[in-house]
């Protein structure tokens, strides 16, 4: 008998980063996981993030640039060619009448949401990882099913291989990474690194995660040499690992908060894009982040003044991590999985 085969909608670019991508990526690991297969098929700049695609084990599809209108019917050719069983659609293009358009032609839709940005939705499931996500009402009706809250949230396996245990070796100096998504168009990045290099004693390390679609890089590496060898700038990093060596992260207020939080990494976020506020406002809410508001509302000088608080307080922080590491286990993408083939999510 053929596997099951899922098919994910999902673009990545310099201008939409690399998100929806990688969190679906964490949903088809746990689908090949079963025995499955799964492919994905949009549009990819980045041939990074298309290798990684790869290296999982799954399927790539390119489309062109086109209309929603012509996307549809493309997508419903590949996923009856594919004979999938599942068709996961993770942007917000993605309007009210794609999804009708694929319910329509019979297709088991699962749309991965993140602030109930829709009037309609159409849907035989909607996921939203996000905290405080239980509050909302996708109108799915009585066949239809929500996966919403930190239980769901979709974690790449090699996080579970490297995980912080509670007493840390501690370096000589503070450990601060830096990760503001797969692309940062707004090259925030700058902002954060001329924050730090205020700040007095400079009694840190940095390390700044540049992701696959940033069209920054060259600036910011002629930027982190004239700050010093305080700053490092890391391309293609084993984000675990990564997480693993530091004491402190400031993030985008997205998908990269829960894998610091499963490692244990206290985080301060920003809010890059009005999807992430919900993120940031209700991690402080339960004291498993810090909030530092919209990037764009912050010079230098201001987000220097909003960091000082928590690397002067180690106490602070490893409350923040305590609260964080009990609200993401790991188990998300399978539980997802579970649902998805009609099985108990009780994992």
């Amino acid at each position: 008998m053929k596997p099951e085969t899922l098919l994910i909608r999902a673009d990545a670019s310099p201008l939409i980063g690399a998100g929806h991508v990688m969190r679906c990526l964490a949903l088809a690991q746990a689908w090949r996981k079963e025995g499955r297969q799964a492919h994905f098929v949009g549009r990819v700049d980045s041939d990074a993030l298309r290798q990684r695609i790869q290296e999982a084990g799954c399927g790539f599809i390119a489309l062109g640039e086109v209309s929603l209108a012509v996307d549809l019917p493309e997508t419903l050719t590949c996923f009856r060619r594919l004979e999938a069983s599942w068709l996961v659609l993770d942007g917000y293009p993605f309007d009210s009448a794609y999804q009708l358009g694929l319910k329509q032609a019979g297709v088991r839709v699962l749309v991965v949401d993140d602030y109930h940005h829709l009037a309609q939705y159409h849907a035989d499931m909607v996921l939203n990882q996000n905290i405080g996500a239980e509050a909302f009402d996708y109108g799915l009706g009585p066949q239809g099913r929500t996966l919403a809250g930190c239980r769901y949230v979709l974690l790449r396996p090699e996080f579970s291989n490297v995980r912080l245990d509670d007493m840390r070796a501690k370096g000589a100096h503070l450990r601060l990474l830096v990760t503001l998504g797969g692309a940062d168009p707004e090259n925030v990045t700058a902002i954060v690194l001329d924050a730090l290099a205020l700040l007095q004693p400079r009694d840190f390390q940095v390390r700044v995660v540049v992701g696959p679609a940033n069209p920054h890089v060259d600036r910011l590496r002629r930027q982190a040499e004239g700050l010093g060898d305080f700053v490092e700038i890391v391309l293609g990093a084993d984000m675990p690992l990564e997480m693993q060596w530091a004491d402190f992260a400031i993030t985008a207020a997205g998908s990269t908060c829960w894998e610091l939080m499963f490692m244990g990494v206290p985080l301060a976020c920003l809010v890059l894009a009005d999807n992430q506020a919900g993120i940031a406002q209700g991690l402080q809410a339960a004291q498993a982040a810090v909030s530092l508001g919209r990037a764009e509302g912050h010079d230098a000088r201001s987000l220097a003044e909003s960091l000082v608080p928590f690397l002067a307080d180690p106490e602070k922080r490893h409350r923040l991590s305590l609260r964080a590491r009990g609200m993401v286990d790991g188990r998300g993408a399978s539980r997802v999985v579970a649902c998805m083939l009609g099985r108990n999510d009780e994992l």
